[in-house]
């Protein structure tokens, strides 16, 4: 990686030049951004199985889309000074990974002999075989508990099958009967020393585990379960010692020649020097019942049911069809439900031994005539087949145990081979279509092939999303990129806007969930809890559930070719289009995570956006002729510097008028700027409070992000803006760039500052966030700090809200003056959004649900002074809290409004005197009488500088004490202004 080290030395003495450099590497970094989506979504597309292709294809993807994601980070270095090196490094680390997966390499493959299953996904089947590449898909994609294990590679199976020992047996075993071929060829695969490397592998692999841990070791041979079943024909040792792995690894190889593996062989004509051998080593499950499930009749796919047997103990009499075993049949809708039960009576079970191995022992007579599983359990089995079968898109034949703390596991999951077609299904679907009521016909865009069904969940906001339930059809207006951690549990996903080659619609292919983008009116015409039908085949939405689309979808969807271009291709797309880095904000959001190309040109788009804005570097003073003096009709000293088409044309006067701006983001922000009755000038009510903590208050903080010039600035081109500005004592940052892919345009909004205590400016923040929020932002508040942001929605949303933030610029400017209580945070925002813009307070009160309850805290460390007060006052229809605590006290301060507190003037902690204090720190409309039985000079004039309302020495008449209560609660209610109010300039 060059380090563009003159270009920013340059920048630090020519600040337009500098500027205009970093935007033009901005603006082909987004065109790199939207050239790798383009690629990403085209190759997932060929995995559709509509599109034939071949190695070289391969290779020149992987070139594309190398050289675009390292264009991303040469634009982001240059943009940056290089602040982010390990970019680099991690693309280097990816394009080793997928070039190897793709074999664009000479002799590249996978060399490791053990994966771990976390890391095994469905495109590592050559690697490690179909049934372990389909548990972890599974357990990483489907989201179901799979047994935690390992798989050693089809690699440490060649390494001990190329041993010169085996030459001429494995050259003999065409030429020979099945029986001897195999006979021969077993025993010296069992009499070799295992490779030591895959010896140290598997050693390392069991280290994971505790010592006393159980396995089994499973076949997962090459090809098994894929086009040929291979069913029954491979070993598998269950309940094995750590120390005993090797050599049941070595058994199962070995299984590779038994005599029905290479009779099988011979039939189909494939080569049996080319079979391969991977082992699945799982931790054995104990098992309180197991068995299988079939999600279709393999005898009638007609049939809308699923087929579970279950035993007690081990499923090996299940499998083996050796055992007796319970049945149920069970309905293939949302909620399964059990429609036929038949129990048998279940003599004896599998059950591990404790010397290693299996046993069959006696099942207790109480439990021989019960169900093996309980109603519950059968739907939540057939629940987890069906998200299985949606993931597969195809029927599935599934073995699982349950724990004895009922905890479901999936042992193996592979396709079910029907008997016979579907009869008239395509016709019988077209019927029930024409009868079904449409709801959305050519509903957007297809962005993930399939059909989904559920009640719908319309997402609007992080909130929304916490609640989303799995199986649910997620609706939202736009395709954020934050929406993309709920994806995978969804049953499919409708979108208002977006496009195919989107963040979201990236995860959706990921993770094969049916996707429509571009769906207008979805949010309003799809109502939450409603049950539909999403097909993503036609682009129709159904409203209901319609079995008969959902099974014909499985049973006749597009199956995935199965070609070596295939597996490769779904192979490097395991390290090109994940996507994990989907918050900004988050501590992750660093080089060091990018794990693939989709998490690098993320990284780099919002960092580039980011570096867009820090001008901390530039010296603007170097820039004179191009700056521009904007006159305005309101109050706003504004100064342009023109990057390149931010003006309309090329030669003008030192001053400018609006007319003259060009900015398609700048003209935005002015309007909502200059939109009637937002820019106030008559003066503001400012109480003392107000007025004494303006007077008071320091320099006011630069916000970060903001120019180091005294003047208000605006660096424009025709589609970007940086807006800075400091009105008073608050500072404003406005960032934006109206792009022309679908998720590039973007506003960051950062607020800080204001002229009155921490408390009004706090909800000042808290006006500004609410607002932002209402308008789709991304909101960060800490304190009087405000950050937000509107990224992945479409420009036409962006561009209202640039001239929304205008608008929210002016009528904010200076508003916390009038946020003396917290209840005006509420009617403030309420007007911003009804379009009155001037900050009126007309019969506005620190409480309107208070106006006759007076609201009292009493504080006091003597339990019977509290207890006390607290039923005099009451007993005259007042509300009082009593506090033993002083600091609690004071924390209740702040969460409830309270118009007089009664407190003793010394106690241990915060005395009265304190509490007095925090009251008027707070700018709470609230008076504070104090009770003491000592009364010091220095105390007194102490609280009468802070200004306390009152006194009364102990002992005092309850009668008294009433009725300074009732003296100050009316001060209290009076302490908002009840005329007519305007902010100041």
């Amino acid at each position: 990686m060059v380090r563009l080290a003159a270009l920013f030395r340059l920048r630090r003495t020519h600040g337009r030049d500098a500027l205009r450099a970093r935007f033009d590497h901005f603006t082909h970094l987004l065109s790199m951004d939207n050239r790798t989506l383009e690629l990403i979504a085209g190759a997932e597309e060929s995995l559709g199985g509509e599109y034939l292709f071949d190695k070289q294809y391969l290779c020149t993807l992987e070139s594309d889309l190398a050289e675009a994601v390292l264009s991303t980070i040469r634009d982001l270095a240059a943009m940056s000074d290089n602040r982010y090196p390990g970019l680099a490094v991690a693309w280097e680390q990816i394009r080793a990974r997928v070039r190897s997966s793709l074999g664009c390499d000479a002799g590249s493959h996978d060399d490791r002999l053990v994966i771990g299953l976390e890391q095994i996904r469905s495109e590592h089947a050559d690697t490690v075989g179909e049934k372990s590449a389909r548990l972890g898909e599974i357990a990483h994609r489907v989201g179901l508990r799979v047994p935690p294990g390992f798989a050693i590679t089809a690699r440490a199976c060649q390494m001990l099958l190329d041993d010169r020992r085996l030459a001429s047996r494995l050259h003999a075993v065409d030429g020979h009967d099945p029986e001897v071929a195999s006979r021969d060829l077993v025993e010296a695969i069992l009499e070799l020393p295992p490779p030591r490397a895959v010896v140290v592998a598997i050693r390392r692999a069991l280290a994971a585990f505790d010592r006393g841990t159980r396995f089994s070791v499973r076949s997962s041979a090459i090809g098994e379960d894929r086009e040929h079943s291979f069913a029954g024909q491979f070993d598998t040792r269950l309940n094995v010692a750590s120390k005993g792995v090797v050599r049941a690894w070595q058994e199962v190889v070995a299984s590779l020649f038994s005599p029905r593996a290479i009779d099988y062989r011979r039939r189909l004509g494939m080569p049996h020097r080319q079979a391969s051998m991977a082992v699945a080593c799982l931790t054995m499950v104990p098992a309180e019942a197991s068995g299988v499930i079939y999600t279709m009749n393999p005898a009638d796919p007609d049939d809308p049911t699923m087929l579970v047997t279950a035993a007690y103990g081990l499923g090996v009499t299940v499998v083996e069809g050796t055992g007796s075993a319970d049945t149920f049949r069970v309905s293939r809708t949302q909620i399964p439900r059990v429609m036929h039960t038949n129990v048998v009576s279940k003599l004896q079970m599998v059950a591990p031994a404790d010397a290693g191995g299996v046993a069959t022992v006696d099942v207790a007579p109480a439990r021989r005539t019960s169900p093996a599983l309980t109603a519950q359990q059968v739907v939540a089995l057939a629940s987890a087949a069906l998200q299985i079968e949606r993931h597969m898109k195809c029927p599935q034949d599934i073995e699982w145990a349950m724990t004895p703390d009922r905890e479901l596991q999936i042992l193996q999951a592979r396709p079910l081979r029907l008997t016979r077609p579907p009869a008239r299904l395509a016709e019988a679907v077209s019927a029930v279509l024409r009868e079904r009521p449409m709801l959305l016909d050519g509903a957007g865009t297809v962005a993930c092939r399939g059909v989904g069904a559920g009640p719908v969940s319309i997402v609007a906001s992080d909130a929304d999303g916490k609640t989303f339930q799995p199986g649910h059809v997620l609706v939202t207006k736009y395709a954020t990129p934050r929406l993309a951690p709920l994806v995978p549990i969804a049953s499919a996903v409708v979108t208002e806007v977006g496009a195919i080659t989107g963040h979201m619609a990236t995860v959706a292919r990921e993770f094969r969930i049916p996707t429509l983008v571009g769906v207008a009116g979805a949010t309003t015409r799809l109502r939450p809890g409603m049950e539909v039908t999403v097909d993503a085949n036609d682009a129709a939405i159904y409203e209901g559930r319609v079995e008969a689309l959902l099974q014909y979808e499985v049973l006749e969807g597009r199956s995935c070719t199965e070609s070596p271009e295939f597996q490769a291709l779904r192979r490097a797309l395991h390290h090109i289009a994940p996507l994990s880095l989907t918050d900004p904000d988050a501590p992750d959001f660093v080089p060091e995570a990018c794990r693939t190309y989709h998490d690098i040109i993320r990284f780099a788009h919002e960092r580039a956006l980011d570096e867009l804005a820090r001008l901390d570097e530039v010296r603007l003073r170097d820039c004179p002729k191009w700056v521009h003096r904007l006159e305005l009709d309101v109050p706003l000293d504004l100064r342009v510097i023109d990057l390149g088409g931010a003006l309309v044309r090329d030669a003008l006067p030192a001053r400018i008028t609006p007319d003259m701006i060009a900015s398609e983001p700048l003209r935005l922000l002015l309007r909502g700027v200059m939109t009637p009755g937002v820019w106030a000038t008559s003066a503001a009510d400012m109480d003392l409070e107000g007025f004494m903590a303006s007077a008071t208050r320091g320099t006011a903080m630069m916000l970060p992000g903001a120019v180091p010039v005294p003047r208000n600035v605006a660096i424009a081109s025709a589609h970007y803006v940086n807006v800075n500005l400091r009105v008073g004592y608050h500072f404003n940052v406005i960032d934006a760039y109206l792009g022309d892919g679908p998720e590039s345009s973007r506003i960051v909004f950062r607020f800080i500052g204001g002229v009155t205590d921490v408390t009004r400016r706090t909800r000042r923040a808290r006006v500004l966030a609410a607002i932002l929020l209402h308008h789709d932002f991304q909101v960060e508040q800490k304190g009087e700090l405000v950050i937000a942001r509107l990224g992945g929605v479409p420009r036409s949303l962006v561009e209202d809200r640039l001239s929304m933030l205008g608008r929210l610029v002016g009528f904010t400017r200076q508003l916390d003056i009038f946020l003396r209580a917290d209840n005006v945070v509420e009617v403030m925002v309420d007007r911003f959004l009804k379009g009155q813009f001037e900050p009126v307070l007309e019969g506005v009160r620190g409480d309107q649900g208070m106006a006759d309850t007076i609201n009292v805290l009493v504080l006091d460390d003597e339990t019977t002074v509290c207890q006390r007060l607290k039923d005099h006052l009451e007993a005259r229809g007042m509300s009082v809290e009593t506090y033993l605590d002083s600091r609690t006290a004071i924390s209740r301060l702040t969460e409830r409004q309270f118009h007089v507190v009664v407190t003793d003037l010394k106690m241990s902690g915060p005395t009265g005197l304190d509490v007095l204090v925090a009251v008027k720190q707070y700018s709470l409309p609230t008076e504070v009488i104090i009770i003491t039985g000592y009364r010091s000079i220095e105390a007194l004039r102490g609280a009468e500088a802070v200004g306390a309302f009152g006194f009364l020495d102990k002992p005092f008449r309850l009668e008294d004490l009433e009725a300074m209560v009732k003296q100050a609660a009316k001060k209290a209610k009076r302490w908002l202004p009840e005329h007519r109010t305007r902010e100041t300039l």
